[in-house]
């Protein structure tokens, strides 16, 4: 859906940002990661990917942690067999929930693209809850309220990004968010910061979208280039 799509991009700013804010030097590290060239591909969302070369490591090349995090991986996005706590007994939810891991599982695995798989989760989600409220709501009505909520939920994300901004480094989400809120603003607004939820509103959520994927791709980009040695991209203000 929607909100699912920019939530690919503006997390994948996120990530981005905090590498380049928080990553040790590679000379640090006191033993070999063999994973590490396998990061680029986790901040683009390309799991498929990150499963291929998995497929091809042998278990004796790795350390304890690292088998560990390649069998999560095979287990939860090739087997999908991983065992999940819902913290939640409510059958409605969990039933919600599978349908979203299922919509996550295949945009990562890249089965198919982003667009198509929203579509396809929007219309699970419908169905559900069809047979859910058969009787008792309007088919139409669900259409419309699943449709209005994606076009909402972008702005509420928005609005939480904006609310848990913080230029302390300490903080690397608050210092993310905030440097994710000032790079869309720049793109959408040529603005500098742009923190009324209002003004956001005034675009539709597809150019939120296509600024915050353009982002991503620029800075991920830019972290490539930069190589596993970087230490710090994002500069103090003067």
């Amino acid at each position: 859906m929607i909100k699912s799509s920019i939530r690919i991009f503006i997390i994948g700013l996120i990530a981005t940002i905090t590498t380049y804010t928080f990553s040790q030097n590679a000379d640090t590290i006191p033993y070999k990661n063999n994973l590490e060239k396998y990061y680029f591909y986790a901040l683009q969302g390309n799991v498929a990917s990150i499963i291929n070369k998995l497929d091809s490591l042998s278990d004796n090349s790795l350390n304890k942690a690292e088998i560990e995090l390649k069998q999560k991986y095979i287990k939860r996005f090739k087997n999908q067999d991983e065992a999940f706590d819902y913290r939640t007994k409510d059958t409605f939810l969990i039933n919600i929930s599978k349908l979203y891991h299922t919509y996550w599982n295949e945009a990562l695995m890249q089965k198919y693209h982003i667009p198509v798989a929203e579509s396809i989760l929007r219309e699970n989600l419908e169905k559900y809850l069809c047979i859910c409220f058969s009787g008792k709501i309007n088919k139409r009505k669900i259409h419309k309220d699943v449709f209005r909520y994606t076009k909402e939920s972008i702005y509420d994300l928005i609005g939480f990004f904006i609310t848990n901004t913080g230029q302390a480094r300490s903080n690397s989400h608050s210092f993310a968010n905030y440097h994710v809120i000032k790079n869309l603003s720049k793109e959408l607004f040529q603005q500098d910061m742009v923190e009324e939820i209002n003004d956001w509103k005034k675009f539709s959520y597809e150019e939120i979208n296509t600024g915050a994927k353009k982002l991503l791709l620029i800075n991920s980009e830019n972290l490539k280039r930069a190589g596993k040695k970087v230490f710090e991209l994002i500069k103090p203000k003067k």
